[in-house]
């Protein structure tokens, strides 16, 4: 409820304040952890709570800096999904040092190096980071499963 905050009366939440969050929650898929404190969810719980926070306070745009640090590939694919849905309606910027994350989740990149560079993430490729940021990087795809040590879950 703290994204009602500027909206309680005397320290009061309305109905419509907790009804607001909870669709808050439902939306980033966290309604059965309601009345879980915050220090006992997971990193993705807790990044997916403060979006939820953002979202209650009807914020137009959100901004994130690493949302993919601290969370697990499982909780990353979730942010991931929240996000996707979430560009109908909000603006997102997002920092993030992730490329696989970053080539898989936004339309538009900005890459700043001494200079600003914005370009479809479909431009996103090994020789425009070599070219933009003066060293090899190379780029993995990883759209398939793992039979492997990883215990056969899918990337992608």
């Amino acid at each position: 409820l703290m994204g009602r905050l500027t909206r309680r009366s005397f320290g009061f939440c309305s109905r419509k304040d907790t009804e607001r969050a909870m669709e808050a929650l439902q939306q980033m898929g966290l309604a059965g952890k309601a009345q879980v404190s915050f220090a006992a969810l997971s990193g993705g719980q807790r990044q997916a709570v403060l979006i939820a926070r953002a979202l209650v306070a009807d914020a137009e745009v959100l901004l994130l800096d690493e949302p993919t640090a601290h969370v697990d590939v499982a909780a990353e694919e979730r942010l991931m999904a929240s996000l996707k849905a979430l560009r109908k309606d909000l603006t997102l910027v997002t920092v993030s040092h992730d490329l696989a994350f970053v080539s898989r989740s936004v339309p538009k990149v900005v890459c700043v190096n001494r200079c600003v560079h914005v370009h479809p993430t479909t431009e996103l490729t090994e020789a425009r980071l070599r070219e933009l940021y003066g060293f090899e990087v190379r780029m993995v795809q990883h759209d398939h499963e793992h039979l492997d040590s990883h215990g056969g879950h899918h990337h992608g």
